[in-house]
Formats: C-alpha cells, structure tokens, sequence
C-alpha cells in the first residue's frame, strides 16, 4: 500500500494499475472488505477495483455471513449497485438477515425492508426485488434451422428474469445453422454450417471489446454437422477445434485447430471414424467427440485426441444408446454429460453422465420430450438445452438440469422455434449489459449518502 502511494505521487499510472490488480488478486475474498474500507482513505482506483470484486463474490460473503460486518452505508451501497448477483429470494433474506445482526444503525434498511422492497420490474417476475440487476452471465442462442430455413437470429437468454431478449442487431451475422460456435478469449468464433446452397468453409469472430464482426482465415474443409470446441493450452494459447462434419460429399473423419494467435488452421490427426452431428467437449484436457453418424452408422463411443503421440484414442466403454444430432457439456475437468439425439429410430430424451476417471457411463433423469440437434450450454451449475428437433416439428421448447436438484425443468421459450442453433454462455463482460437491453436506474435509498469515503455506483462504472 506504502509503495502505491509513492507512486500515486508520482503519477506512475501505469505502475498505479498494475499493483491494484496485485493487491486485488492477492487479499483473500474474505479480506477484501477491510482492504477496500483502507484503500477508499488512500486511493480511489484501488478502492474501486476491490469493491468490483466483492460485488462479483458476494455469493461467498453471504455463505461467509461477512456482509454481516457491512456498514449500513455499505450494504445499502451494494444492494444499490446493478451488477450485484443475488436472487431475488436471497435479497430478502440478505436485508432480514442483516437487519438482526446489526441492531443499531439500520433505520434505512429497516425501511427499506418494510416498503422499498416489492416494485416492478423485468426482475420481479420471480418475487420481490430492490432493483433491476445485470446478470453475471448469459446464455446466447446463435443461428439455426427455423420454418423458414437458415436463420441469423441471436437471442439471449437472462437468467435473472428468465426471459429471451432480441438483442442489438450488430451482433447478428449471416443465416445458417449446422455450424460451430465457441467462445475463446473473449471472442464468439462461429465457422462451417450450411445456409440451404451453400457449405460453408469460412470462420468469422465477433470481438466482444470491439463489438463487430472479423474475418478468420479458412479452414481447409466445408464444414456442416461439425463438432466444435475450444480450449487453452499449457503454454496459455486459445484454440478452436472443428472436428467431423459433412462437406457436401462425404462424412469427414478429419478435424483441424484454429491457433488464434497466429490466425491458422492446422490439421489434426484422423480419427477412426467419420462422424458428424456428433458432440464435441475438453475432457481431461483432450478435445473429445462423442457419436455421431458416418453415413451409414450411429455411434456410442467417444474419441480423445492426445497431444503427445497425435492419435486418436477410443473410450474404454461405449454410451447406452447409439447417438447423432446429440449434444454434450463437460460438467468438470474428468466428467462429460451427454443429452437427447438420434438412434435411428427415434429422437431420444434420455440423459447420460461419463467419469472419465473410472471410464464408466451412468443414466441421468430424462429431459421433458425428446429432441436431437438443439444447442446445449452450461451455467451457475445447470445444464441448458434449448430448441431442436423433437421428432415431429422444430420447437423452441426450453429446459435445464439441475445436478444439485437432480431433476429437469422447463424454462420459457425462445421466439422462434429452431434446430440446429448453437449456444454460447457469456460471463463477467461489459457486453452483457448490451446483449439484454438492460436500463439504468437510480436508486436512491432516503438519498443514501455517508462520509466513510463514499464512492458512488456512477464512479465505479
């Protein structure tokens, strides 16, 4: 802190950026509070990165109890600040709890508590709320198949208010569907696909700092029904990963890496199958295609590419149901869950979970209808599924599995019903607060103010 002072003196700014990062990554989450009370007395900037992160991981200050030890003036200043992640049940419970634990002082919150509570707004449809709040993520439900063929539609889902928005239509690209879409280091890369005529080869990203569309260069392939997936290296580079797929000839059994750093395709080894519509995961650090069709066979087994000997490597145990048009999301480093798809027969609703540690598959619940090709994503420890084909008719149906529940629900609709779409979570970016349409609003507590130093929500974004 000495040595931030010394170089606030010297209008080192640069210096000035680089030890409040230090000092935010280095205090413990639990010792941010005290620290952020220090830094407001000495140095704004830093003052204002700490309280970024305790908004961020207020979760674990309630599971903590250390809001708690908030002042008045500070648990106000956090219930007034927008990107403050709690449900709305929990906020009341916060102000209930907080209000019992702080006896004196709390003439504000005790009012707050009897009449500032219940309003309207997009985020009271799930009970009582002090105010509208931007989501720490999102899910992005990009392309697809709709009625009227390829489509171009983002839509994005809120999950504070469990709803669908239509975003600014900047971030909309070219019809098709069938493609790949991932996000790496802060960029939405979509690639392959088909529109109806065309299969596509190109690769475009949409850079979620400078909000508009690049060109990638091409991979070496037409890609329709392909994986995708991304990772990041042990030397901390970002690849994408196209795997499989359909070039208007053939099913492919090649894949290839997209090195964004160097702006190239590179081709992977063969894999011992031809899939498309196949699912594609980082399992244990290997990228990971699950199923799929070879234009004669559905497949219920899984290949690994490793690094080392640039091969192919079959799974020790196959799926209970052969799967194409299937979907798959790792759930950690060493587990993968696979969902719905094709058996050739019929669309499936059936829902599986593979420990890549003990090399086994075991059954989940099922979904709530049937559905193959649709777009999966994960998120705040839920599985989401959205849209796909369900046997008779392209849907909009969504739905989402709770692995702490351990059951299935059914979440509101998209627009429009879609297959083949593709979605995309989005966390802890400035973006959000473009893709969901969200309105500022001031939120005045009895004009909450104090002189602890008070740092208002319009200095700190």
């Amino acid at each position: 802190m000495n040595l931030m002072v010394t170089a606030s003196f010297l209008q080192m700014n640069s210096l000035m950026e680089e030890l409040s990062n230090t000092v935010v990554n280095c205090v413990h989450p639990l010792n941010r509070l005290a620290a952020y009370r220090k830094a407001t007395i000495r140095n704004a900037r830093l003052a204002q990165k700490l309280w970024t992160s305790i908004i961020k991981e207020f979760r674990l200050h309630m599971s903590s109890g250390d809001y708690e030890r908030m002042t008045e003036c500070e648990i106000l200043e956090a219930l007034a600040d927008e990107r403050l992640d709690v449900g709305s049940k929990e906020e009341e419970s916060l102000i209930t709890n907080w209000i019992l634990k702080n006896p004196k002082n709390n003439e504000r919150m005790i009012k707050l508590k009897a009449d500032g509570l219940l309003r309207k707004g997009t985020d009271c449809r799930l009970g009582p709320v002090v105010r509208d709040r931007i989501p720490r993520e999102i899910i992005l439900a990009i392309g697809g198949w709709s009625t009227g063929g390829p489509s171009d539609i983002v839509e994005v889902f809120n999950p504070r208010s469990h709803s669908w928005v239509l975003p600014d239509s900047k971030i909309r690209e070219i019809p098709r569907a069938y493609h790949g879409a991932v996000l790496c280091n802060e960029k939405m890369i979509i690639f392959g696909g088909f529109n109806g005529r065309e299969y596509f080869q190109h690769a475009k990203l949409f850079d979620l700092n400078k909000k508009n569309w690049e060109y990638v260069t091409n991979m070496h392939d037409r890609r329709c029904y392909v994986a995708a997936t991304s990772f990041i290296d042990p030397n901390g580079k970002y690849h994408v990963v196209a795997i499989g797929g359909y070039n208007g000839f053939r099913r492919l059994n090649s894949g290839e890496i997209l090195n964004l750093e160097k702006n190239h395709w590179y081709h992977l080894p063969f894999m011992a199958k031809q899939r498309s519509d196949a699912g594609a995961v980082v399992l244990a650090g290997r990228p990971t295609i699950i199923g799929g069709f070879d234009g004669r066979l559905i497949h219920n087994d899984i290949e690994m590419l490793d690094f080392e000997s640039q091969s192919w490597l079959t799974g020790s145990s196959v799926m209970r149901s052969v799967r194409t048009g299937v979907s798959a999301v790792t759930y950690d480093t060493n587990a993968v869950i696979v969902v719905g798809g094709f058996n050739g027969v019929r669309r499936l609703k059936s829902t599986e979970f593979y420990d890549h540690r003990v090399g086994l598959w075991y059954p989940l619940p099922d979904m709530e209808i049937t559905r193959s090709n649709f777009g999966i994503e994960s998120m705040n420890g839920c599985i989401y599924i959205a849209g796909g084909f369900d046997g008779s008719r392209t849907t909009n149906t969504v739905e989402r599995f709770d692995m702490r529940a351990y059951k299935w629900e059914t979440l509101p609709p998209m627009s429009i019903p879609k297959s083949a779409l593709r979605l995309i979570r989005i966390a802890d970016h400035d973006v959000i607060r473009e893709l969901i349409n969200f309105k500022s609003e001031e939120v005045d507590f009895n004009q909450t103010s104090h002189n602890e130093h008070f740092i208002t929500n319009s200095q700190r974004t």
